[in-house]
């Protein structure tokens, strides 16, 4: 068998010296062969790295989408994690609060609140 990248002959068992019941190949076809089993290795991780992060690729543009959705939507959208940190809001938040998005998304909900409200909640 011929390796293309290397151009390296594998030897097959029957070419190789024989033992008492099994195959026993000279320590440099077993390196032969470890190298030509690496290389396959190596391909197929390759292939299968491209194709993940191809998969990334196209996961993120549908995050993308959906975000750019959610963010023209004239509705207030807001997004918070149990501690209250926002994660997410509208662009319609400055038609509602006096607030951007940006000052809003990554700061806690409660310290926004007045302190009145807080003890309303």
């Amino acid at each position: 068998e011929t390796n293309k990248a290397s151009s390296t002959v594998i030897p097959k068992p029957e070419e190789s010296i024989e033992g008492n019941d099994s195959t026993v190949y000279h320590p440099e076809d077993k390196k032969l062969q470890k190298r030509a089993a690496n290389r396959r290795s190596a391909q197929l991780s390759r292939k299968r790295k491209k194709q993940y992060i191809e998969d990334l690729k196209e996961e993120n543009a549908d995050l993308r989408r959906m975000e750019l959705i959610l963010r023209s939507i004239p509705d207030l959208v807001v997004s918070f994690d149990s501690s209250g940190k926002i994660g997410f809001v509208s662009q319609s938040v400055s038609k509602f609060l006096q607030f951007t998005p940006d000052e809003l998304e990554g700061k806690s909900f409660w310290d926004r609140l007045c302190e009145d409200s807080v003890k309303l909640l």
